[in-house]
C-alpha cells in the first residue's frame, strides 16, 4: 500500500483501511465534482411542442405539435411525433446527435413517411440545434426538415422551433 494512502487510513475504521474502499470513495468524489462541473447534458426523455415555422423569418406557421425525444449517452437520438393529421404519419425517427458548445448540441435524424393507409412512401431529414438551459430542466432550438420521396426525390422542407421539458417522471400525454 502506499505510504500517503497509509497515512490516509491511519487511525481510521477498519474499512477505509482497504485500498478498494478508498478507491470507491475517491472514484464517488471526483464523480460528484465532475457532475457539478460539468453544465446539463441532453441525455434523457423530453416532451416537446414543434412549432412550424418560416425558414427565413422563423414567424409561426401553422399548428404546432408534440414529440417525445430521447437522446442516449452514447450519442443516438429516437424521437416519436404525436400528430391528429390522419393523412400522413412519421415512423420512429432515428439518428444522432453531439455536443457543439458548452450546453448546445446539433442533432441529426431521419425518419419515415406513411400515408393514412399506413404505406411508406418517403423520409424526412431533420437537421437542427437545440440549447439546454442552465437549470438543465428545458431546451430550446430550431432545426429545418427535408422531405424525400423513397427513390429520393426532394418534395420540399419545412422549419420549425422546438421547446422541450425533461421528463423526469410518467409522460404527460
Amino acid at each position: 500500500m502506499d505510504k500517503r494512502l497509509q497515512k490516509l487510513t491511519t487511525g481510521r475504521p477498519h474499512a477505509l483501511r482497504r485500498p478498494g474502499v478508498i478507491a470507491a470513495l475517491a472514484l464517488a468524489a471526483c464523480a460528484a465534482t465532475t457532475a457539478q462541473a460539468n453544465p446539463p447534458m441532453l441525455v434523457g426523455v423530453w416532451n416537446t411542442t414543434v412549432q412550424p415555422s418560416d425558414c427565413e423569418s422563423w414567424e409561426a406557421v401553422g399548428d404546432e405539435f408534440r414529440t417525445l425525444n430521447a437522446y442516449f449517452a452514447d450519442g443516438i437520438a429516437q424521437e416519436i411525433q404525436f400528430s391528429d393529421d390522419p393523412n400522413m404519419s412519421r415512423s420512429l425517427g432515428v439518428g444522432t446527435w453531439k455536443k457543439v458548445g458548452k450546453r448546445t448540441f446539433a442533432i441529426h435524424s431521419e425518419n419515415g413517411l406513411k400515408d393514412s393507409s399506413g404505406n411508406n412512401f418517403g423520409y424526412i431529414v431533420l437537421n437542427r440545434t437545440v440549447t439546454v438551459a442552465k437549470d438543465g430542466l428545458t431546451l430550446e432550438g430550431k432545426g429545418q426538415g427535408s422531405f424525400y420521396l423513397n427513390d429520393g426525390q426532394l418534395l420540399g422542407s419545412s422549419c420549425g422551433m422546438a421547446t422541450s421539458e425533461r421528463q423526469t417522471g410518467p409522460a404527460a400525454f
